[in-house]
């Protein structure tokens, strides 16, 4: 599974780890580093994250960035 799919950023697979992991907003920010409010705007596609930040997202969830 990859968070960037086509050269987009798939703000679905995101979620879905999140629900799958169990985690809550919260819990992430903390994890990673970064506010619930930018979280959950990169959840809902009114943000879109930077690459350090996918590579963290990636990082964290095991899950390949695949920028191709």
């Amino acid at each position: 599974m990859a968070l960037v799919e086509s050269g987009r950023f798939s703000q679905n697979k995101l979620r879905f780890l999140r629900d799958l992991t169990g985690e809550s907003l919260m819990q992430l920010s903390n994890e990673i580093g970064y506010s619930t409010t930018t979280i959950s705007k990169w959840e809902k596609g009114n943000l879109t994250p930077n690459f350090k930040s996918l590579i963290k997202l990636s990082n964290h969830f095991g899950v390949n960035h695949n920028f191709s």
